[in-house]
């Protein structure tokens, strides 16, 4: 009984383990179907911060500006424009332009923020380009979930059920054996006390 109690826990605590290694590679499995939107996503964004950030070199340099910034080129040429403006001009018209002066100020201040404050991090520690060497989240995260741990988790499952049925089939056929032999003793026993008159015939238990 106690054997049989001992074998019943340890396929209890292999069948909860078993069921947490299936859940843990489920949830790996989504989480890395969800890296590859992310990865585009990044990409997308580089590209549009990229090509803004070109761009707005290019207007500086149309703007034949001699402002040491693509901010202050901006402002030079739209504030331009307003003093050539005859007073009185429409103020529908200045604040249009007050406001493209405005927005086109801020832009170099958004690409750089977005480049330095997501998409590098990022592309460092998590999403890195493909032909980097970098190995981003699937290096850092997903490879050693999988390698160091349920790999060998996998492996202790199989070896704990070898080792159960091998134990299992051996202790059974030992006990088995063990019992046959002490009904052979006890039978023998029975002979030797009635030979020597020690119970009566069919006394024995």
């Amino acid at each position: 009984a106690t054997v049989a109690a001992a074998f019943s826990v340890v396929r209890s605590v292999a069948s909860i383990l078993a069921a947490g290694i299936d859940l843990i590679d489920d949830a790996a499995r989504v989480f890395e179907q969800a890296i590859e939107p992310l990865e585009a996503g990044l990409q997308r964004m580089a590209g549009v911060a990229e090509g803004l950030s070109i761009r707005l070199t290019l207007l500086a340099g149309a703007l034949q500006a001699t402002a040491g910034s693509v901010v202050e080129a901006v402002g030079q040429f739209v504030d331009g424009i307003l003093d050539r403006l005859p007073f009185g001009f429409a103020e529908d018209a200045r604040a249009a332009l007050e406001a493209v002066r405005d927005v086109l100020g801020l832009a170099p201040d958004a690409v750089a923020a977005a480049d330095e404050g997501l998409i590098a991090p990022l592309r460092e520690l998590w999403l890195p380009e493909a032909d980097s060497g970098e190995p981003g989240l699937r290096g850092r995260l997903l490879d050693p979930l999988r390698n160091d741990l349920l790999t060998p988790a996998r492996n202790l499952l199989r070896a704990l059920s070898g080792w159960q049925t091998a134990w299992s089939d051996e202790i059974e056929g030992a006990v088995d054996q063990l019992l046959g032999e002490r009904a052979v003793l006890r039978d023998e026993i029975v002979t030797l006390e009635t030979e020597l008159g020690l119970v009566a015939p069919g006394e024995a238990a």
